[in-house]
């Protein structure tokens, strides 16, 4: 059973998701993959390219990859050291060709439906909880949190956590990272996270001055000496 947030959280969290979609507005990365054109099979291959590097590098790639490797079925066909070599750049070589190969070889069975329900997802080889809410997010347009350590550092600065050390098991966490993206645009709001925290709530020297959110934000109070109620 999910943890209970106090109707002040839940007033926070939804302030929070104002000022975010607001900065995001201007502040957002323009990135080839959020083009209007972008398929859900780019956006699903894209976290698993995203994953232990950066936006840049994986921008860097992006088009020759998808021109080469256009669905699922092309890249299930692909023989492993050419994929190996497109994604050479991004490091973990061997760790994004597996979760690709896995996810391209459940894609081509279904059909290129993946099943929708997330115990189903997380029991298929190489699908954990991020990619799981990756696909109910991009291929069934369900509101997801795309939680990662990212997302985590954002929600944990703002209310003031002390975060588990597994986040996926903080049902606090999960909790206000769910109402964070439930309503609004869930996809601009996991991006506006993921940039905001990239830019602004950086993990060494956060812009806490240009932050619209510090007069609420439990971290910006604490280094400044405020008292929040």
């Amino acid at each position: 059973m999910s943890a209970q947030l106090d109707l002040i959280e839940v007033k926070r969290v939804k302030a929070l998701r104002r000022d975010l979609l607001h900065w995001f507005k201007e502040g957002r990365r323009h990135l080839p993959w959020r083009s209007v054109g972008a398929s859900n099979f780019e956006l699903i291959c894209v976290e698993v390219l995203l994953q232990q590097t950066s936006a840049a590098r994986v921008a860097s790639i992006y088009r020759k990859f998808f021109t080469k490797y256009p669905n699922w079925e092309s890249i299930d066909s692909a023989p492993i050291e050419k994929l190996t070599d497109e994604v050479s750049k991004l490091g973990l070589q061997n760790r994004r060709i597996e979760r690709l190969k896995a996810l391209a070889k459940l894609a081509v069975r279904c059909s290129g439906t993946f099943p929708v329900e997330r115990k189903e997802l997380e029991a298929c080889s190489g699908i954990g909880q991020y990619l799981a809410s990756a696909i109910r997010l991009f291929q069934h347009q369900i509101p997801e949190a795309l939680i990662d350590l990212n997302f985590v550092r954002l929600l944990d600065r703002y209310l003031g956590y002390m975060c588990n050390s597994d986040y996926r098991y903080d049902e606090r966490l999960q909790t206000a990272s769910n109402l964070l993206i439930n309503g609004g645009d869930a996809v601009a709001t996991n991006w506006a996270v993921f940039d905001f925290a990239s830019g602004i709530c950086r993990a060494q020297d956060p812009k806490c001055g240009m932050c619209p959110a510090s007069s609420r934000c439990r971290y910006s109070a604490r280094v400044g000496g405020i008292v929040l109620d």
